[in-house]
């Protein structure tokens, strides 16, 4: 099954259904961007193939829109995150109060 897999995404990148070549992405993820619809800056959390070009998602005030290339301009920064410290690490055994009954 994980040959099929292989298989697919490997003729998937080979071969678009289109018949044409991947256009590229205009921002990065996490890339700070403005918005010229609504004349404000957000990050881009996302991206996606539709209707023929790319769709990009956009946080915005913690809501998330959706423009076009022709919608946002790049600013090539990065937005920075703080992530926090998990509360447990890999190989930890937790408990579940819930469970353990």
């Amino acid at each position: 099954m994980i040959e099929l897999i292989t298989a697919f995404e490997t003729s998937w990148y080979l071969s678009p259904p289109w018949g044409r070549t991947i256009p590229p992405v205009e921002v990065n993820l996490l890339e700070r961007v403005y918005l010229r619809t609504i004349k404000t800056f957000g990050c881009c959390c996302g991206v996606q193939w539709k209707h023929e070009t790319w769709l990009y998602s956009i946080d915005c005030r913690n809501e998330i829109l959706h423009a076009t290339q022709h919608q946002i301009i790049s600013t090539g920064q990065l937005e920075t995150f703080n992530v926090q410290k998990p509360a447990f690490v890999l190989g930890e055994r937790v408990m579940n109060a819930l469970f353990s009954r």
